[in-house]
């Protein structure tokens, strides 16, 4: 079986360090950014399999980013994640959300 690729985004370092760390030890291959604009390069470099995306980024916020990936490939799935009180029609259809702090099982259930 190959890797999944995904795409992980948050503007917190330690939360996409350690979110990356489980992944890849549960045989994802984990690619890395920080802002909106830095995630949609690599997308379009990389065209990973599944995006994780903070809602609240600094560029493009997580909704557009989501909105931009779908439009490149209307097939990747995507995770939102999010600290703060969004209902799941504020963000997309065909996503999901998931809710800061969860656990690496809350995570993994979804992927």
């Amino acid at each position: 079986m190959d890797k999944k690729e995904l795409l992980l985004v948050d503007d917190e370092q330690m939360i996409v360090s350690l979110l990356g760390d489980f992944l890849e030890s549960k045989g994802y291959y984990v690619h890395k950014a920080f802002d909106g604009l830095e995630a949609l390069r690599v997308f379009q470099e990389k065209k990973p399999d599944i995006a994780i995306l903070d809602i609240n980024l600094p560029g493009i916020n997580g909704i557009e980013l989501g909105k931009k990936i779908k439009k490149i490939n209307k097939n990747t799935r995507i995770i939102f994640i999010s600290g703060h009180i969004y209902s799941e029609d504020m963000v997309m259809q065909d996503t999901k959300l998931l809710r800061k702090p969860f656990g690496f099982n809350e995570l993994l259930a979804m992927l």
